[in-house]
């Protein structure tokens, strides 16, 4: 569906077909994907929809939230590199900034991201990824997503960007510069808390291939 639809349409019909009222789920095994957890007719139009919804160019769905920072965790960073995280964040992704990322041999480095000062000296070492939520979890932070993803593209850092807690209703980091965007799908975007997904967007096409 073109851009040229407004946000609420682009909700209800963004990745559907015209020819269908609703999307159906796909449960069998019959359908052109080579592999069913590498895509189906569902997972595509869902995809599609928030691809849209985010402004852009390429999505790929998770099993869960954690599957989403994880996977484009494991893309980005190797033995050796460093991170550049905001100091609270989701549980479960501060779980893995400091236990499981340093196993792997990830240089971790948290803190106040709201400080510019502060993020201005940890950008003086080489950093592959700054990561943090615009609005921080469970605090509330709110951070200087411009300055912040400008000032990480200066040294040449990816940005990705968890944007759970506004959506793209309320706020598209993609917009703003920011390199990747993901959601936990589980909350506001399925709505109810009765699924469980995480969906990644990149702003390059070329970057959701990896």
């Amino acid at each position: 569906m073109a851009q040229r639809h407004g946000f609420v349409t682009n909700t209800i019909h963004a990745g559907g077909s015209e020819t269908t009222p609703s999307v159906p789920i796909h449960l069998g095994a019959t359908t052109n994907a080579r592999y069913m957890r590498s895509g189906n007719p569902t997972l595509d139009a869902f995809e599609e929809n928030v691809r849209i919804l985010d402004g852009g160019s390429a999505a790929i769905s998770t099993s869960c939230g954690m599957a989403a920072v994880s996977q484009t965790l494991l893309a980005l960073l190797s033995p050796g590199d460093r991170i550049v995280c905001h100091y609270t964040v989701y549980h479960w992704t501060t779980h893995m900034m400091q236990n499981t990322l340093p196993k792997w041999g990830v240089d971790v480095d948290m803190l106040d991201l709201t400080d510019l000062d502060q993020m201005a000296t940890a950008l003086g070492k080489p950093a592959a990824v700054v990561y943090f939520e615009p609005v921080a979890n469970p605090k509330l932070e709110v951070i200087d997503t411009a300055k912040v993803i400008q000032m990480a593209h200066e040294v040449g850092a990816k940005v990705v960007i968890d944007n759970t807690y506004l959506s793209p209703y309320l706020f598209k980091p993609l917009e703003y510069g920011a390199d990747i965007v993901l959601h936990s799908a589980t909350k506001y975007l399925c709505g109810h808390g009765d699924s469980l997904a995480g969906i990644v967007v990149t702003r390059d096409e070329n970057l959701g291939q990896q």
